[in-house]
């Protein structure tokens, strides 16, 4: 169903976003970088993490779906 697909495209979305943030946060933690590359790095972070949470929620809300 559209539903179901919608929910599979969320969990991918998830798993991409998760990778996203453990690169940025592994860029983060190797430093080095200019005041505005890290306040970048750090929002990018940020937002992240805030895309898995609205995204951890939606997948939580419909996934009896597959039940």
């Amino acid at each position: 169903t559209i539903k179901k697909q919608n929910i599979m495209n969320a969990i991918e979305q998830l798993n991409s976003i998760k990778g996203q943030l453990n690169y940025v946060n592994n860029v983060l933690s190797i430093g080095g970088l200019e005041a505005w590359e890290a306040k970048e790095y750090s929002n990018l972070a940020k937002e992240y993490e805030e895309e898995i949470i609205r995204l951890t929620n939606h997948i939580k809300a419909n996934i009896e779906i597959f039940a």
